[in-house]
């Protein structure tokens, strides 16, 4: 995934000519370019701040990235609950407040933003 996004942001890419078989275009340029390049990780991040930003906790944050949990190793062996019921209420409230934003609705984008 991360080839396929650089090669549609060329302009930041120091290469002798295209590659062979590969797409070359700024169709993935955000912002004219004045921002800089962007990566996958970069989407991962900005999902885990509006998690944030939504109320979820910086724990269950850690759990939707797959992040290795802190802790002894004893307490990694014994404690196994998934937070599946949680994980999926984070993700939906992030996907709910994405559909805000996309619609373009700057009122309702507001509202589905807490205090």
């Amino acid at each position: 995934m991360s080839k396929q996004i650089g090669d549609r942001q060329t302009q930041f890419k120091k290469r002798a000519g295209p590659l062979t078989h590969r797409k070359h275009d700024n169709s993935l340029m955000l912002s004219g370019g004045r921002a800089g390049a962007w990566t996958p990780h970069d989407l991962r991040r900005t999902g885990a701040t509006m998690m944030q930003l939504l109320g979820v906790s910086l724990d269950l944050i850690d759990r939707c990235q797959n992040h290795v949990m802190a802790g002894s190793r004893v307490r990694r062996a014994y404690l196994h609950h998934d937070y599946e019921a949680e994980k999926r209420d984070a993700w939906e409230r992030l996907g709910v407040r994405l559909d805000v934003l996309l619609a373009g609705d700057e009122m309702d984008a507001q509202l589905a933003t807490p205090d």
